[in-house]
This record gives structure tokens, sequence and C-alpha cells, in this order.
């Protein structure tokens, strides 16, 4: 059984809502016990689940009275209201967000908040402009500025101390050697020795790679440059980390200004082509709401939008009040890519409202739960076990929480642990110091898909250290780093080795393989499908009638249920099966250089190779769907399906991945959802093994990463 949560903090009325849903809609979920871990954590017991189910808190909310009250259950969905009477919560609209400068690298955050810092190139992470060389640090005045000015009949200031404003771009213009910031810019004014960028008429490129960075005018008046650089080309690079600018914050800040500006809440975004739009209905603002597998929002918009023409068309002809805003391509694709993702990671039962209008949040400020690892730290604090496992160090994107002196960290408030990061992220070489002076036996969980941290393994097990992960990256690369890593674990007091979540998730295929190897069975062939995702589009595709439901259909589907990545080329490239068959392919014997090394059929079509968006992608998608109809109607006359597999043929020495035909009869063709299947055929087993099950999730994959945990610390304590 698996749940789904939604999470929203209702300061307005005192309350806390929780949405739970089970996926599997003909099962019934049914609450044991529910009580407060801490100020940021639920905590769960459900019949017929093997472990507590913990649910963030999207706000610190120190104690929730009457917790066990207001459960209404309705088939596959439980709704829970906790009231907070008791607590001290803002009940009026989070102002923060309305009325105050809200732009993502506001003059206060930049002087206060993160030290010295420099805005880098977004592509080539090259120094633009450093702090040092500003001077003066100011915010734009909002549109809401302006227009009080003008109601009050106030004349904007003109002196030589005061901005001025400029025809081309209507903004002000800063002081020399100060820079303005703007909602989605900051305008600078410098000579051009104090900045590394170089001017192609209006155009502003980056000197070490001529990106675009932004524009750049003359004042008619004193015939001085004034440059603005957009947020979403830039990095924003301090002691604390790198940030970036996601271009979908424009939207958000268009948003705010008409709701501050004249109260609209429909509004219209369109491309300048008008070859397609999204219409936002803003329901709230300034809410603080948990959604699975996305993390905390803060301060976020509750939005309902649509995409139906007629819908939008229908709104136009009934309100009045509709506000069409003119936008960049790129802008409208990054929010309409954002709000299709995280309306496809809510509960199925809140995703719509009536036939056209879809539910989503867009916010600046988001806290990743870090799925895998999440789910990985509360299965573990949940173990009963005779080992005890001593936390010593937690790394999360932002920082660390390291133990100075090892003593065990205390895991049954880690959310309340990582909250506050005071340690900066180790280096590799910082990290192979560290744990190799530990003074208990060290295993390092790497719930990543980091290639930096994946490339250092051969050193750690080296070192003594093992591992225990589901990242394919280490596993996958090429064949040297391969060798290295397994010679090295070979060596006296080398660290152990475990990756059988890298295939499969939580399914025993690395460990079956294993097995079979090490007693001295010969693999001949290994058969499968590796990709929850592919498995089910093709499992769908196969059952749809041509006439109704084309190819680019159900990859769109697909995208809306949170099955494909958010842009489904990364999916329908084929790689990530080709890096997972390059894992059992070498575990079986076979030298395989690496993941390109082979025949990869790609699903996506050439010409859309390089569409920069995803929704430009799944816009011209349809126009290909008769290449696969093709292949589908082929295998129909032959009485077979079409399903995308991974193959490993020892003895020939072939590997390949790609689309294949297989009888209604094989175990491939009776697949269903997304469930992966192997088939493995050795030498011992001519009637070849068949592993199937779920190949995906956070929970699965994390319980595969803890078993094998569990693996390591058995046989280190032997």
């Amino acid at each position: 059984m698996t749940l789904n949560y939604y999470t929203e903090l209702l300061s307005r009325i005192r309350s806390l809502s929780i949405v739970l849903e089970e996926e599997d809609s003909s099962k019934t979920p049914e609450i044991i016990t529910i009580s407060q871990v801490d100020s940021k954590l639920i905590k769960l017991l459900m019949k017929d689940y093997d472990s507590p189910f913990y649910i963030p808190l999207p706000s610190d909310v120190p104690q929730i009275p009457n917790i066990t009250q207001c459960i209404l259950k309705r088939g596959n969905i439980i709704s829970i209201r906790l009231p907070l009477a008791d607590i001290k919560l803002d009940r009026s609209t989070n102002q923060s967000m309305t009325m105050s400068t809200n732009y993502k690298w506001n003059s206060t955050y930049l002087k206060r908040k993160i030290g010295k810092y420099s805005f880098n190139c977004i592509k080539c992470d090259y120094k633009l402009l450093n702090s040092n060389d500003i001077e003066t640090v100011l915010d734009m005045p909002s549109s809401l500025w302006a227009e009080m000015m003008d109601f009050w009949h106030c004349h904007k200031p003109e002196t030589d101390d005061s901005p001025l404003v400029l025809d081309k771009f209507k903004q002000f213009k800063p002081k020399q050697n100060g820079i303005l910031t703007g909602p989605f810019y900051i305008a600078i004014n410098f000579e051009d020795d104090n900045h590394k960028l170089i001017k192609d008429e209006f155009k502003l490129k980056c000197k070490n790679c001529e990106t675009f960075i932004g524009e750049s005018c003359e004042d008619p008046k004193n015939k001085e440059n004034l440059d603005r650089l957009f947020y979403w080309n830039l990095k924003l690079s301090h002691n604390k980390g790198n940030e970036i600018y996601k271009p979908y914050y424009q939207t958000m800040e268009t948003i705010l200004e008409n709701v501050n500006g004249s109260a609209t809440r429909i509004i219209e975004f369109k491309n300048i082509e008008e070859t397609k739009s999204i219409l936002i209905w803003v329901f709230n603002i300034g809410l603080d709401v948990v959604v699975k597998d996305i993390g905390i929002l803060k301060n976020s918009m509750k939005l309902y939008y649509t995409k139906d023409p007629k819908e939008i068309e229908e709104e136009r002809t009934n309100r009045g009040e509709i506000e069409i805003v003119d936008t960049e391509d790129f802008i409208l694709d990054a929010t309409i890519e954002r709000l299709s993702e995280i309306n496809a990671k809510l509960p199925k039962s809140i995703r719509s409202m009536g036939k056209h209008w879809k539910l989503a949040f867009l916010s600046k400020d988001e806290e990743s739960t870090g799925v895998v690892g999440s789910s990985f730290l509360n299965q573990l604090q949940a173990l009963k076990s005779q080992i005890t496992y001593n936390v010593i160090l937690i790394a999360r994107g932002k920082g660390s929480v390291i133990s100075k002196d090892y003593k065990p960290l205390d895991i049954s408030n880690w959310k309340q642990l990582t909250e506050n990061l005071t340690d900066k992220n180790l280096s590799t070489e910082g990290l192979v110091e560290y744990l190799t002076k530990s003074p208990l036996p060290t295993i390092l969980v790497d719930n990543t898909s980091d290639g930096t941290i994946s490339s250092s393994y051969a050193e750690l097990v080296k070192n003594g250290i093992s591992i225990a992960t589901p990242n394919k990256k280490g596993f996958s690369s090429d064949l040297k780093s391969w060798k290295e890593l397994f010679t090295n674990a070979q060596g006296e007091n080398a660290g152990l080795v475990y990756h059988e979540a890298t295939v499969g998730a939580g399914l025993p295929i690395i460990g079956t393989i294993n097995d079979l190897v090490g007693t001295g069975d010969e693999v001949e062939k290994i058969e499968g499908i590796f990709s929850g995702t592919l498995s089910y589009i093709f499992n769908e595709y196969s059952t749809a009638d041509p006439k109704d439901v084309k190819f680019s259909d159900i990859v769109k589907v697909a995208k809306e249920l949170g099955y494909t990545e958010p842009d489904p080329r990364d999916d329908l490239n084929g790689l990530d099966v080709a890096r997972k068959v390059t894992i059992v392919a070498r575990l079986s014997g076979s030298e395989v250089e690496s993941p390109t090394s082979f025949p990869v059929q790609s699903l996506i079509p050439k010409d859309l190779e390089s569409v920069e968006s995803a929704s430009g992608f799944l816009e011209k998608l349809p126009n290909y769907d008769h290449e696969l109809q093709n292949l589908k109607d082929e295998a129909a006359k032959e009485n077979k399906v079409l399903r995308f597999v991974g193959k490993v043929d020892i003895p020939n020495k072939l590997v390949s991945v790609g689309v294949e035909k297989y009888d209604y009869s094989h175990p491939f063709a009776s697949l269903k959802g997304s469930d992966n299947v192997i088939s493995i055929k050795t030498k011992r087993y001519q009637n070849p093994l068949i592993v199937q099950g779920a190949g995906a999730g956070a929970d699965v994959t994390a319980a595969g990463v803890l078993a094998d945990t569990i693996k390591i610390a058995q046989r280190i304590a032997k």
C-alpha cells in the first residue's frame, strides 16, 4: 500500500488540514494512532503498513490539541482537520508576501543575510559582478509606489541625487557603481572595467562564454549607459551556497502586481505569438503547504489553472475583469511545467475542480525533503535491531549537520535537526578524512544521484568506508572506474559495496545476480523492463484504441500523473534504462564500456531533440505518433505487443535497449501499471528466473538501501 498526502496550514481559521490518499483506490487506509513527534512532524501508525508513516508540517506548530479529533473517511481518502486554537498564529492574509518587497534577491537579502557574494553566469559560472565592487544596493520601487504617487498628484523626483525614469525600460537608474534590485532583474550602473560583460549592440553577454545575460541602453539625457541583467541568466554565489532564479518566479511577480494593484484574481498568460496560453485563478496567497515528493512550499500561491482553449474563451466572454499578460515563451513554458509538476504530485482527489480547472502552488521558498533520504531516515528511526546505528553526519544540498566528536546525532528529531544546517558540505577529500577518523566502522549511505560523490566511491572503499546507495552513476560510468572500485573493495580492510537499489529500487535483482555468479553459475541472458515510466507508457499504449488515444496522449497523461521526469525526454531517451542494463551486464561478466557503447533506441524524434522546453516537446510530439503506431500495427498482426526492454546476451556479447515485440502469453505482455520485470537465464536455470514488482518510488528505494545497510552492518559486526 502507498500513501500520498497533502498538508496545508490554515492560519486564518487556526487549523491544520491533512489529506491522506491510498493510491490504490480499491483499498481503504485506516489510522491506528496519530501523534505529534515535534513541532515539524506528525507520526501515523497505519493498519497493514509495516512501518510508521511520517508527515512533515508546513510550519512550526509547538503543540496540537485534540490531535485525534476531526478525522473523516471516504473510501481510499482520509481527511484530517486539526484545530490550533491554543496556538498564536497570524490570522490575517500573509502581508509579508502581498505588500513588502518580495523580490528573490532584494537589498535586505544581499546586504544582511549572505555576506560576500557575486553574480555569476548561469552557464559557465564566470564571475560577472562582485559585491566588493558594489557601493550601493537599493530596491526598485514597486508599481504600487508609482501608482500611489500619481494618485496623490506627487511628482517623481528628477534631481541629480535621485533616479531617472528611462523611456526604454520604464525603470529607475542606480547611482554610479550601484545596483537596483527589481522583480526579475538588477539594474547596474558601472564602468565597463568593473564588470565582466561584453556589449553586442543592445545585448549584454558573458565575457567568458558569450551567453546572453541582459540588455543595455543609453540614457538620452547624459549619454550614460544603463544595463539590466535578468535573474534567470545569473547564479548568485555566496558562502552559504549557490542560488538560481527560476523563470516561473517572474509569473509570480506579475500575479502579485495584479493582485496588489487592481485586486485582479483571474489572469491569462499568453505568448507573444498567441499560439499558447494558460488561465490562472489566484485562489489564495501566503500559504505554507507540504506536497509529498516536492517538499515544503513556504509563502506560496494557491492557484487553479486551465490550458483548455474553450474554457479560456468562455472565461474571456463571461468575465470582464480578466487581465491578459504577454510573456516570453520560456517563462510561460517554465510556469506550465512547474504547475503540472506540482499538480501531478497532489492526491488525485484534490487535483481538479470541475472539468477543466487544476490545482497547483507556486513558491520561491521551497524546502526539498530529499524524498529517498527522508524515507531512509524515517525507516531507520523506526527500525528495531540488535545493532546500534550511530548517525554522525547528515548532508543535504544546502549544508550539513556533522558530529564533530563522532557522538551519535539524535535522529528522532532529524527534520528539526536539519532545519538549521550549521555546517558546510564537506569536500570529497574532507569527507574521506572525516569518515576515516571515525572510531567505529563507517557506512556512507548516498541517497543522491550526484556524480561527484559517486566518483569518490573507490577512494572511500579503499579507506575502509562501506557504501550503500541507489546512485547509478557510480556503477554505470566508464569501465575503468568500475574496475577500480571493485578492485579496491577486495583489498585488506576495505569497505563493502552494496547497491541493490540501483536497479529495480527494492527488487532483489542485484543480489540475485551476485548470488548466482558467486555460487559458480553462469549468466547467459538477462532481459527486462527496467523503467517504471516506460512500463506504464507501453502497458497503456498496448490496450489503447488508436482511434481515440495516441502515443503522445499517453506520454502527456504519464507526465500529469507524475510517472515521468519534469521533462519526459529524460525517460524517453532510454539512457536511464541503459545505465541499469550496463550494471547488470557488468555483474554478469560482460565488460560493457559505458551506457553509450551499445545500441540504445531513443523514443525522441530527432527533430524534437533540440526543442527548448518540455511543454514545447509535448506540443509537437503528436506529429510523430504515426511512427510508433506503425510498429504497434505490425505487432498486432503477429498477435504481439510492444515493450521497451533492455537485453544482455553474454555468450554472443550483445547488449541493447529498445522496443521489442512479445507474444500475449509472455510474462512481459501481461505486466500492469508501472511494475518492473526482469528475466534471468543461467546455465543452471534454463527456465529463466523472473523477478517482478514495484521498481520505483521513494519508499521502496529507501527500503532497498536500508536492507543493504543492515547487510553491511551484520557482516562488519561478525
